[in-house]
């Protein structure tokens, strides 16, 4: 308990620096406990933060991710039946003091079952028994993952193993598993199961029930280190290592998913301290950026003269909304990228010209339109304009205004004369 005080004090103290050096807060991994880290906006998919990222290290539990997901994909029941046929499948988890629930020869239990065990308790028996029922033995199934890897987009990450326990040739890297995490929550029934922080293996033929509770400390309501805005996904640990953890958290509407790698590798300690960074990292950045619209669609932005209109000028609106994620002392630059004038006529929605929003390394671009129409300037347009487009009015007026022009010109032809004697 005193070692968790400690975590929580050490925290708040990296917290308090936000106010004091914030752009340097986590400069080449100050503040952090990980070697390795990967954190993404969910919303926008904009990288927030990253340490050596696409370093090759080694994934511990965070391999059960593509264990799962692939079983998940590839039976279409998760409730029919596995028999474990033989024990001697798990000689390398009990060999290396792997997290397992036992299993024994004979025994009968569902698919889900074995996903559930290997995602919230991080069993390593089960993870085998998936990848022996799904592909007949373990290197067979190794392939698979590594064929899916590719296929997501992991380019960096070899598996040897559907467990994780330590094996030099079964690596990754932070950015890979990001990949591999951010697939794996597209499938609703993967996203089903990490959000359970406990689960109840239910008796079997060789077993009574079991009840297994996350290895996730911080989703735990009654621990500590409880952070009520993370959900899963998967937490992990060897000598070699370190502590391991991917988390997805939501606040203020607002999601972010980390994976953090190589936090501290002694397994006495009493402390995980990849739980301290994740919660250090999600709090600065929930505090320090925000989702915001840098504009919005139909939004009146400028204007451009209209030459030969029967205006002077349009105006002109975004044609689609910009939204993105902001730190909160960011402002962005815009440019307008528009003629001096335009030629009438201009159709309503007509693209003008554009803008570019520029903030922090990104950038956007959005067609400006023309809010509405104007019409060409012509004789017959000028005058429909009078009297409200009343012909036979008009026609009085103008006709009025002629012989008005010409008594004035008489007139002053007159007095012209009259005073200088001269025409």
């Amino acid at each position: 308990m005193k070692k968790k005080v400690l975590v929580f004090i050490t925290i708040i103290i990296a917290l308090l620096q936000l106010t004091v050096n914030s752009q340097s807060l986590f400069e080449n991994g100050k503040n952090l406990y990980s070697d390795n880290v990967y954190m993404v906006n969910m919303d926008t998919g904009k990288v927030v933060y990253e340490l050596n990222a696409e370093e090759k290290v080694f994934p511990a539990s965070l391999t059960k991710i593509m264990t799962c997901i692939l079983a998940i994909e590839e039976c279409e029941n998760l409730d029919e039946t596995v028999t474990i046929e033989t024990t001697d499948i798990f000689k390398d988890v009990y060999a290396d003091n792997g997290a397992n629930i036992k299993l024994k020869a004979g025994e009968e239990i569902s698919l889900r079952d074995l996903i559930k065990a290997t995602m919230i308790r991080s069993s390593c028996d089960t993870a085998t028994a998936i990848a022996v029922y799904i592909s007949g033995s373990v290197e067979d199934f190794a392939s698979l993952m590594n064929s899916k890897a590719r296929e997501i987009g992991a380019k960096n990450t070899h598996f040897v193993n559907a467990h994780g326990l330590h094996d030099d040739r079964h690596y990754t890297t932070a950015k890979d598993l990001y990949l591999i995490a951010n697939y794996a929550l597209q499938n609703k029934e993967f996203v089903k199961i990490i959000s359970e922080n406990s689960c109840v293996i239910p008796a079997t033929n060789k077993s009574e029930e079991r009840v297994l509770e996350s290895t996730i400390e911080i989703e735990l309501p009654d621990n500590p280190m409880y952070y009520k805005y993370v959900t899963g996904i998967k937490s992990g640990f060897t000598d070699e290592a370190g502590r391991c953890l991917i988390t997805k958290a939501t606040k203020n509407s607002e999601t972010y998913l980390l994976v953090t790698l190589g936090a501290n590798r002694d397994r006495f300690y009493n402390s995980n301290m990849a739980f301290t960074d994740a919660i250090t990292l999600y709090e600065y950045h929930f505090a320090e950026y925000s989702l915001q619209a840098l504009a919005t669609s139909g939004q009146t932005m400028t204007n451009v003269n209209v030459k030969n209109g029967m205006e002077k000028s349009v105006d002109l609106i975004l044609d689609g909304s910009i939204e993105t994620l902001v730190a909160l002392d960011e402002k962005p630059d815009i440019t307008f990228n528009l003629p001096d004038k335009v030629k009438a006529p201009v159709a309503e929605g007509e693209v003008i010209g554009s803008v570019t929003f520029k903030i922090g390394d990104e950038t956007f671009t959005e067609n400006l339109v023309a809010k509405n129409s104007v019409e060409h300037k012509s004789t017959e347009n000028v005058f429909a304009t009078f009297n409200n487009g009343n012909t036979f009015a008009t026609v009085l007026d103008f006709t009025a205004l002629f012989f008005l022009t010409i008594s004035l010109i008489i007139i002053a032809v007159f007095l012209i004369k009259k005073f200088t004697g001269k025409i």
